[in-house]
C-alpha cells in the first residue's frame, strides 16, 4: 500500500482500467458507479452511487471518469 490516505475511486470504464494498478495499490474505501450501484462488491470493496459518497469516511477523491468530474463540480 503506497499512502495511508483513505480514497474513494469515481468511476470503474475505460479510464479506470488504464489506472487500475496504481488503484489497486490505494487504500480504497469504496468505488462510484452509477451503472453498477450496488449490484456488485469490487475488489472486495463496495460499489456505491454517487449520492452515498458522504457516508464514507475518505481523505481524497480519484476521478476516472469525465462525467463524475462533471457531476462533482456541480455538486
Amino acid at each position: 500500500m503506497l499512502s495511508a490516505k483513505k480514497y474513494i475511486i469515481f468511476g470503474l470504464g475505460r479510464e479506470y482500467k488504464k489506472y487500475q494498478r496504481l488503484i489497486e495499490s490505494l487504500y480504497v474505501v469504496a468505488y462510484v458507479d452509477n451503472g453498477m450501484a450496488e449490484k456488485k462488491v469490487f475488489n472486495g470493496k463496495p460499489v456505491i452511487s454517487v449520492d452515498r459518497v458522504l457516508d464514507y469516511k475518505f481523505d481524497e477523491i480519484m476521478i476516472t471518469s469525465a462525467k463524475y468530474a462533471d457531476e462533482m463540480i456541480g455538486q
